[in-house]
C-alpha cells in the first residue's frame, strides 16, 4: 500500500501522456489534453526522443 502513495498526480498525468501518444500518436492533441503551448513541449513532457525530429 505504502507504493501506491507514492504515484503522485504529477507522475499520473506524465503516463496519461505518454499513453495517449503510444494509443493515438497525435502530438497535436495531447498538446490540447495537457494545455502545453507547444507541441516541443508535450514531446519533452512524454520523454520520447524518438519525438524530437517528428
Amino acid at each position: 500500500m505504502a507504493e501506491a502513495d507514492a504515484v503522485g498526480t504529477h507522475i499520473m498525468r506524465k503516463m496519461l501522456g505518454y499513453w495517449h501518444y503510444k494509443q493515438f500518436k497525435d502530438i497535436a492533441e495531447l498538446q490540447q489534453i495537457l494545455n502545453h503551448a507547444h507541441p516541443e513541449f508535450t514531446k519533452r513532457y512524454i520523454g520520447s526522443v524518438s519525438l524530437k525530429n517528428k
